[in-house]
């Protein structure tokens, strides 16, 4: 789970951690990432980072609490992403 405060938001920080974390994945020998993303924000960093979206669902369709999210957040986060990278590709940048 990574996650950059909203004050700290805008400022790449978050794509820093992704790019990190699959760096420490790389040299632990793995060779794919898959990363479920709640975040419209964090999708976009991941997609920045090389991975591929492989699925998406929407949160009206499964989230039971969906009712009770406020309409800015259902605006700004409207569905859940699961997305793939294969290590040892070069980020697009």
């Amino acid at each position: 789970f990574l996650s950059v405060r909203v004050e700290y938001g805008r400022r790449g920080i978050g794509k820093l951690l992704v790019q990190k974390s699959l760096q420490i994945a790389e040299s632990l020998g793995h060779t794919v990432a898959l990363s479920h993303l709640g975040s419209t924000f964090s999708a976009k960093i991941c997609c920045n980072c090389g991975f591929e979206t492989i699925a998406e669902t929407s949160y009206a369709e499964f989230y039971e609490l969906y009712s009770q999210m406020s309409e800015e957040t259902k605006k700004l986060h409207p569905k859940c992403v699961s997305m793939i990278k294969r290590l040892g590709q070069t980020a697009a940048l």
